[in-house]
């Protein structure tokens, strides 16, 4: 299945998205101790769109377990130094369809906005016949299902969202599994511990608590 129906046949390639910012940086001049411009979304849009243009791609995804301690200085993630991603970014137009890659049950439908740097709006689906749960995030608020509604496998049931309304990032989709013993303990607290990036230091076990999305979700 595939989770953007509407982009077949497009040209999907891997970027990481810091190694990205730093080579931006160097190359506009931007030093450590200046503000960061990329946490405009327009600006931040801008320098992906032209690596897609130089990489010869109409899409990318990445940053399962990328340190982004350069792309998002000057965020809430300097405070508790969390900056180790733990999904998967898909860098796709606003608008764009996200289908289910596997059948599952809408587990629940929130949103933080006008949280700035938050989730957006964000679906959380239970996947059928496996212990975990996979967020999208970013999306578009008017979504296209309910909590404890099955889900087939292909089912089209959100879209991208736009800034500043998916928690005023660049135009993307972010998913991520988690374990189901562990969204279970979150759950217990209302998922106010559940957020999208940790601790470098803490690696090896966070990967085992928030695995590879690619192996639920890819682009095609």
């Amino acid at each position: 299945m595939m989770l953007f129906p509407g982009l077949q046949g497009h040209r999907f390639g891997q970027v990481d998205l810091d190694a990205l910012a730093r080579r931006w940086f160097a190359a506009q001049g931007v030093r450590p101790t200046d503000p960061n411009p990329l946490l405009d979304p327009g600006v931040c849009a801008a320098m992906i769109a032209a690596e897609h243009r130089r990489l010869g791609l109409d899409h990318s995804y990445g940053g399962w377990l990328e340190d982004r301690r350069a792309l998002w200085r000057g965020t809430y993630l300097d405070q508790a130094g969390t900056y180790l991603h733990l999904g998967v970014d898909f860098t796709v137009p606003v608008g764009t369809e996200v289908a289910l890659d596997r059948p599952g049950t809408v587990w629940d439908i929130d949103s933080d906005v006008p949280e700035e740097g938050g989730w957006g709006t964000r679906v959380i689906i239970q996947i059928d016949q496996a212990s975990e749960c996979v967020v999208y995030a970013h999306l578009d608020p008017d979504v296209r299902c309910e909590p404890g509604q099955p889900l087939a496998a292909g089912t089209v049931f959100a879209k991208v969202g736009a800034p500043p309304a998916n928690g005023g990032w660049f135009p993307h989709l972010h998913v991520q599994r988690v374990q189901g013993a562990h969204f279970e303990r979150l759950a217990k607290d209302g998922l106010r511990d559940l957020d999208g990036y940790g601790l470098p230091a803490e690696r090896e076990a966070l990967a085992k608590l928030f695995p590879d999305p690619l192996e639920m979700a890819r682009p095609r």
